[in-house]
């Protein structure tokens, strides 16, 4: 199968769709609500991002059992459950009459929209269907976030200014119905193909059967673990600057003859990291097939690091700007580079199982936004919190020189690891 296979190419065109809605609205979008929340329901703004904390935690506890139904089941029909799960969790908020009912859809129905319509179904989607030129099918699938993360947040506030908050919720509701429901059933009617013979599989030493790989393997592996923690201090780093911009925004002064330059300008920097994320996973995904991984990675580090010290102090409004190019650079290029680092290494066979275990592994980034607004209403600063995130950088980018290189690893399948996951696997 190569990357002229047409077909593919409209899968990876609607994956990207159901990740520009699904992951524009509840977490690119998330950050526009917290004042008017915290304000409606008298919560502090730390509480409110519970909810972002909450819908990533469960969507991580979830995914090692939704990528084993990946790998198992219809996508399609997985996938349409996680648009009916979207749609009737922005309903409940829209009728919320307290804020707990709010974090009950972000802890039950809305980390399941996020598993189907999101990254993991995606990237284990687009995974199955491309062996050659892999690594721009799946940069192109993500730029779907990238997309969502640009427009939603505009869209968002505009609907926010116009209505309220409630209606705001019930519009975003009915539009994803109307888009997804039609498009994902009309065009996933095709399973994704199986390889009959090791020489369809996608091999970088040799024709190889790819293992079925589980937890209790991967678990035992460096060449599964140094990827995924490589992320989490990314992921962390990300979330606790986008989900807190809408209060880091509203804590700077600017300086005198500033007044009015706050307005609408969180949404305007949640844009800006998306313009980011677009430039890294574009970057990555190109840059993947012509040099080592593991300077990808190194890269990534030092935009994230350059983006956290920019934003620490008091930014004016151009060095925000910059800094959230950065930050959206480095962890844009996180989604295409995960499955390009595991896919590589261990093959596509078992995907949905190794990033749903991979994502387990990622709730401990999830932390960062919660964590980062506990910092501020202790210390009144963020200063802090992005310090301890740039340092979180430094020892998982002294861990990467240990990865093996894809040949290196391929060549690590003993037949004795083949018969082991043959038996356990029955």
């Amino acid at each position: 199968m190569s990357t002229k296979n047409t077909y593919g190419w409209f899968v990876v065109g609607t994956t990207l769709a159901n990740q520009s809605i699904a992951m524009g609205v509840l977490l690119s979008g998330y950050a526009l609500f917290v004042l008017p929340w915290a304000e409606e329901f008298q919560v502090p703004q730390s509480q409110v991002l519970l909810g972002s904390t909450i819908v990533l935690v469960v969507n991580s506890l979830a995914s090692p059992f939704a990528g084993k139904l990946m790998d198992k089941l219809s996508l399609r029909t997985l996938i349409l459950i996680g648009v009916a799960c979207f749609a009737a969790g922005l309903l409940l908020i829209s009728f919320a009459s307290a804020f707990w009912m709010i974090l009950a859809a972000y802890a039950t129905l809305l980390p399941a929209a996020i598993i189907f319509c999101g990254s993991l179904s995606s990237q284990t989607l687009v995974s199955k269907w491309f062996t050659e030129g892999r690594g721009v099918a799946l940069g192109v699938s993500s730029l779907g976030s990238s997309v969502g993360g640009f427009v939603l947040p505009l869209v968002i506030s505009a609907l926010i200014a116009a209505f309220d908050w409630r209606m705001t919720m019930i519009i975003l509701a009915v539009g994803a119905v109307a888009v997804l429901f039609p498009l994902n059933g009309l065009v996933l009617r095709k399973d994704p193909p199986k390889p009959a013979d090791p020489s369809e599989t996608d091999t970088q030493a040799g024709a190889q059967v790819e293992p079925d790989w589980i937890a209790s393997q991967l678990v035992r592996m460096p060449t599964f673990w140094i990827p995924v923690l490589g992320i989490v201090p990314l992921m962390a780093a990300y979330t606790g600057v986008q989900f807190n911009l809408g209060a880091l925004v509203n804590s700077l002064s600017f300086g005198e003859g500033a007044e009015g330059v706050k307005d609408g300008l969180a949404a305007k920097l949640i844009s800006t990291i998306a313009v980011g994320q677009v430039i890294g996973k574009l970057a990555a995904s190109s840059a993947s097939e012509r040099i080592d991984h593991r300077v990808v990675y190194w890269i990534m580090a030092v935009l994230m690091a350059a983006a956290l010290f920019l934003l620490s102090g008091e930014p004016s409004v151009t060095v925000l700007y910059i800094a959230c190019l950065l930050l959206g650079s480095a962890v844009g290029a996180t989604l295409p580079m995960l499955p390009i680092f595991y896919t590589s290494r261990l093959g596509a066979k078992s995907i949905g199982v190794i990033l749903g275990i991979a994502t387990l592994v990622l709730i401990l980034g999830s932390f960062g936004s919660y964590v980062t607004g506990l910092i501020y209403e202790a210390t009144q600063s963020y200063d802090t919190a992005f310090l301890a995130m740039g340092a979180l950088l430094i020892p998982v980018s002294i861990a990467m020189f240990f990865l093996p290189s894809p040949e290196k690893a391929r060549k690590s399948w003993s037949q004795a690891t083949l018969q082991s996951a043959a038996t356990e696997g029955a």
